[in-house]
């Protein structure tokens, strides 16, 4: 948005926020405001923000994974841009079983770790399919849910970054 207030003086109008803006702008002006905004982007960005990272609040062990756990965090709701969806870490957890859902667009896994079994879902992570296997340890990062199907409720990771650990 502060890249558009700078490029005012070609654009008839234009609104927005931290994650999302519009604007109107004159076909004769789309040239040199390319050229504007871009040459701003270069000027305020840096490689590392071209990153893509994941804050992690806290790494969870297994068995705090529980209904009542993601209840407890519910609370902390609602959600949004100045208040993220908590996300936790668990490291060294065993592929029991893998699949792809949505013709191959989103990853089923569960997870086994301390004796407990937990389902996790990766939208847009299906590609990960060809790079794992089951009995594969890995970590994840994701978010907490529960999922209700049919009456029955369980916890379901949303998984956010998956990273295989390498064997030694």
């Amino acid at each position: 948005f502060g890249a558009l207030e700078k490029c005012s003086d070609l654009l008839e109008k234009f609104g927005g926020h931290e994650l999302a803006a519009g604007l109107t702008i004159k076909a004769e002006n789309i040239a040199d405001f390319r050229e504007k905004i871009n040459s701003l982007s270069k000027e305020s960005l840096d490689d590392n923000m071209l990153v893509p990272t994941i804050m992690l609040d806290a790494a969870i062990k297994v068995p705090y994974i529980t209904i009542e756990t993601v209840h407890d965090i519910n609370r902390l709701q609602p959600f949004g841009v100045d208040n993220p969806n908590p996300a936790f870490a668990v490291r060294n957890i065993k592929i029991h079983k893998i699949s792809v859902m949505s013709e191959g667009k989103h990853l089923r896994m569960t997870l086994f770790k301390d004796g407990k079994y937990l389902d996790s879902v990766g939208f847009g992570m299906g590609e990960y399919y060809h790079h794992l296997k089951e009995g594969d340890y890995i970590d994840v990062a994701f978010a907490l849910e529960i999922n209700d199907y049919k009456g029955f409720q369980n916890v379901q990771l949303i998984l956010k970054d998956i990273k295989k650990v390498e064997e030694s």
